[in-house]
């Protein structure tokens, strides 16, 4: 008898199987399961065991898990928590099963989803996906949103803060204060002897000022969890209705020498909406969200009716490197991304920060804030083909260990379209934020962008910005920057509509002077032209046309410069005698390259 003749065919579930009447059948019998793989019966026991035999004409027992194999009701009104976390524990323990299918269904959940305490372990291996699905907060978790200050005393560079012990601070709790970076957060914590490590270094020393310590709720909360290996959620709605954040990310590796220390691995968000969360939309606090990915997915805030300055939400927090955020449309957060690691891909995003102000609005709304913030000098990111709408990109240092790492260290911002509404004339599309005295700047290309300010129908009509960049000093930061230290900034190409001074990192200015106003001297004032307000640093080439003397003899000598490059905006062109003509000057932001 062929091998197959032997198998009794069962084409639907494993619960089927159980219930055939085995009267007639032989010890060892085998049957097969559609997408399970062969059975055999054990007569004694009277049950099916699942095998490993293959054969070539026998499928993998690989399959997907349902969602409907784990709930018996489609009301949004009923807590199904229980069955979606029992679903998800089965998909990351077994390794048969790659993904969960919530086959469209609006799944309600009451308060957070603590996958600390949910799974049967620590971490999850494989790739497994979550797909198809709408996930609502049922209810407000402002009741367990703990909140408090303590007295904080941090060093400048280090990660370790000290607060009264036997504080009620607990791992992943957010920190703010004058003392931390943004988007700090609690790796690890000693309450006993009142001691705590973030995910980010102190900018400045402060000894026993108050910070404030809030523990966000989130909808999925993997603080507990050590990594998530290559998972992913694809077409899911996380629908938070302002009463819950929506998702926090594993701790990562915390050893003692080490915090945080192993990433990961690669966290993915495809093509899903993140709605109205009450804080945070993606939060990855530590080296857990090591290679995070969001590709095409929408963000929409809380907060549209809350003037921009005094906006509470992120979109999302990134503590390490290699974010990869492509393709998204995020809505009026107070901030969309604050990224502390290097190596970040950002293309092809909206990021709308605000909107045009209400009549019935105050002024308050014509401010403006941050839509992509980076924290930590050299932090190489690319920031490539984006329309960001009424916000700026901020390239900060309060995450920087050293005192002389730059801002920037390898950021490129490129084929951006930069649009605002604002009235405000001092607003800026790149800002540098200084949080250190004296910090240097390097390396920063801004090339081939398209900065405007509409009216948007606004009566009288808005007044143009004076500049395409802006320099910010937080307040109490102390913080500045040392225009002597700064090599490496490509700004060129780009494109002003209604925006009064252009800016360029290689300029050119010609000067007339007419003829019986001869002089030996021709002065050139660079103040406002460079980024930043930065120093002319290299004369590039120098022009003389058709000069004459005061008797009307042409004289086109070559002419010299003074030697004081660096140390302040202005350049003076020494003729060697009187002469009139128009002459031109071309001068750099940057360094000469001595030999």
């Amino acid at each position: 008898m062929a091998f197959e003749d032997q198998i009794v065919k069962y084409t639907q579930t494993v619960a089927e199987l159980d219930a055939v009447d085995t009267t007639n059948l032989s010890d060892g019998q085998q049957a097969s399961v559609e997408n399970e793989g062969i059975y055999v019966l054990d007569k004694t026991a009277d049950e099916w065991t699942q095998t490993t035999l293959k054969a070539p004409y026998i499928l993998s027992s690989y399959r997907g898990l349902k969602i409907s194999e784990f709930i018996d009701t489609n009301d949004i009104t009923v807590d199904q928590k229980a069955a979606l976390s029992t679903a998800m524990n089965e998909l990351r323990l077994r390794g048969r099963y790659y993904e969960l299918d919530l086959e469209g269904r609006r799944l309600g959940i009451d308060g957070v989803m603590d996958f600390g305490a949910i799974w049967e372990g620590n971490n999850s291996q494989g790739t497994k996906v979550i797909k198809n699905g709408w996930v609502s907060a049922l209810t407000n978790t402002e009741a367990d949103r703990t909140e408090f200050t303590l007295l904080v005393t941090t060093h400048i560079g280090e990660k370790e803060i000290t607060f009264p012990p036997g504080s009620a601070v607990t791992m992943g709790m957010y920190i703010t204060g004058p003392g931390v970076a943004r988007e700090s957060y609690v790796v690890r914590v000693d309450t006993a002897a009142g001691t705590a490590v973030l995910n980010t270094r102190a900018w400045r020393s402060v000894t026993e000022i108050t910070h404030r310590f809030i523990n966000f709720q989130y909808m999925f909360d993997f603080r507990n969890i050590t990594s998530l290996l290559n998972f992913q959620f694809k077409d899911m709605v996380f629908e938070a209705l302002g009463r819950i954040s929506i998702f926090n990310g594993p701790k990562g590796r915390d050893e003692a020498d080490k915090i945080g220390t192993g990433g990961g691995g690669t966290i993915s968000f495809s093509r899903c909406i993140f709605s109205k969360p009450v804080d945070r939309g993606i939060t990855f606090w530590t080296s857990g969200g090591s290679n995070l990915q969001v590709d095409n997915c929408q963000g929409i805030s809380n907060e549209d009716d809350v003037a921009p300055v005094d906006r509470k939400s992120v979109f999302c927090t990134v503590t390490t490197n290699d974010v990869k955020f492509r393709g998204n449309y995020i809505w009026q957060f107070g901030h969309t991304l604050v990224l502390h690691g290097s190596g970040n891909v950002i293309v092809g995003n909206h990021f709308w920060q605000a909107r045009q102000k209400r009549p019935e609005e105050p002024e308050s709304f014509e401010t403006r804030t941050a839509s992509i913030i980076l924290t930590s000098a050299n932090n190489k990111t690319n920031i490539v083909g984006n329309y960001i709408d009424n916000s700026w990109i901020e390239l900060a240092n309060d995450n920087t260990v050293e005192q002389n790492w730059p801002l920037g260290g390898g950021v490129t911002i490129t084929g951006n379209q930069f649009t605002t509404v604002s009235k405000i004339g001092t607003y800026g599309f790149i800002a540098l934020a200084p949080y250190k005295p004296n910090s240097s700047c390097a390396r920063i290309s801004v090339v081939g962008n398209v900065f405007k300010n509409v009216d948007g129908g606004a009566v009288p009509p808005v007044v143009p910005m004076e500049k395409a960049d802006v320099l910010i000093v937080p307040q109490g930061s102390n913080g500045s920057i040392d225009r002597s230290q700064v090599s490496q900034i490509y700004w060129r190409s780009n494109s002003y509509n209604q925006v009064k001074k252009s800016t360029s990192s290689e300029l050119t200015i010609e000067k007339v002077v007419a003829a019986g106003s001869e002089t030996s001297t021709v002065g050139f004032s660079f103040q406002e032209l460079f980024p930043w307000n930065f120093y002319p640093r290299a004369v590039l080439s120098t022009s003389v046309y058709s000069a004459k003397t005061a008797a009307g003899v042409a004289s086109p000598t070559p002419v010299m410069v003074d030697d004081n490059l660096g140390s302040n905006y202005i350049i003076n062109m020494r003729l060697g005698e009187p002469r009139s003509g128009r002459f031109g000057i071309t001068v750099s932001c940057n360094p000469p390259i001595e030999q």
